[in-house]
């Protein structure tokens, strides 16, 4: 009973601890730009689903609303004419309409190698601040965030903006925290952890506390978007108030090129492709291990007798350098 009040007591001072200062920047924020609409994506140049949907959402809301003001936030470098090109070219999105871009000098305080140890609550500080740097510039009428950073979601309410999101992937997942709990190794989980018990056993404790942060983070939203079932149960469980709510919104994902491939053509070889960006957690080495027990146990007179000689190809960008190794 000791422990249960004396954890509850410590969140509590924690929380405080962190939403007075945020209040109080909240009050030197400039004031609410009437009219206009900002999307939170500091990769926006970026060529990966993530700015996929962001060109979508962008096309979206200047076709329903001419009369809004769009802004993007986004890493220096990029200027709105580049990204035009980058969306027609890339995804095949005409955006016909202006928008302003607020560029991000602080961009570098997300990327995950600046940190090598406490990644996920670094960065989270560092997107904090990032996002302090946009609303500085700039106080849109409705910040829409389409990449992930939930803890710009406070400040960006405080402020006076509306809020809302689209999360493709939660920050921290129950799937984590149990990974974690039951020492099992991978891309979050390093050896050196799941080896330890007591390793493991802080490192759920740090998890748990961070879920709690990032619940409450989440909470500041007013939409909630979710690109799948999965996603939408990890949200509904994680961000206070969202238990029922968040709304399912597939990626608009571009088939008219495919649509126009043949289906009857007789191929010399048979492939099997997956698309899938090439990062730790899409988890291609699970791809490879049931591709080659499936060619192992493919029976030669079965239907699945195709796949004894089938080649497996996988097609995908990368987001960094970092995510991928030799």
């Amino acid at each position: 009973m000791f422990w249960i009040t004396a954890s509850g007591v410590l969140v509590l001072a924690l929380l405080v601890a962190l939403a007075l200062p945020v209040i109080f920047i909240a009050t030197k924020l400039p004031k609410v730009q009437k009219g206009t609409v900002a999307f939170f994506h500091p990769n926006a140049d970026g060529g990966g689903g993530g700015e996929r949907v962001l060109w979508c959402a962008v096309k979206a809301v200047q076709d329903a609303f001419p009369q809004l003001k769009v802004v993007i936030y986004v890493r220096e470098g990029p200027t709105a004419e580049m990204m035009v090109k980058d969306a027609s070219t890339r995804f095949n999105i005409a955006i016909s309409q202006p928008f302003e871009v607020v560029s991000l000098a602080k961009s570098d305080l997300i990327l995950p190698e600046r940190y090598s140890h406490f990644t996920l609550v670094r960065q989270a500080i560092g997107s904090m601040k990032l996002g302090h740097e946009a609303l500085s510039k700039l106080v849109p009428e409705v910040f829409i965030e389409t990449t992930g950073w939930a803890f710009t979601f406070p400040l960006a309410r405080l402020a006076g903006s509306r809020v809302a999101c689209y999360v493709h992937y939660p920050t921290v997942s129950t799937d984590m925290i149990g990974r974690v709990w039951s020492q099992e190794a991978g891309y979050s989980n390093n050896s050196a952890v799941s080896g330890s018990y007591l390793k493991a056993l802080v490192k759920v404790v740090y998890y748990n506390i961070f879920a709690l942060l990032y619940g409450m983070a989440g909470a500041c939203s007013q939409v909630t978007m979710v690109n799948s079932s999965w996603t939408r149960r990890h949200i509904a469980s994680l961000w206070w108030g969202w238990q029922s709510s968040p709304e399912r919104v597939y990626p608009p994902c571009d088939t008219e090129e495919l649509q126009k491939l043949p289906l009857d053509r007789r191929l010399k070889e048979l492939f099997i492709v997956s698309v899938a960006q090439f990062r730790p957690e899409k988890n291609h080495r699970l791809q490879l291990e049931a591709f080659a027990m499936i060619k192992r146990i493919a029976a030669p007179e079965s239907p699945t007798h195709a796949l004894r000689v089938a080649r497996l190809k996988m097609v995908a960008a990368v987001a960094m350098k970092q995510t991928i190794s030799a």
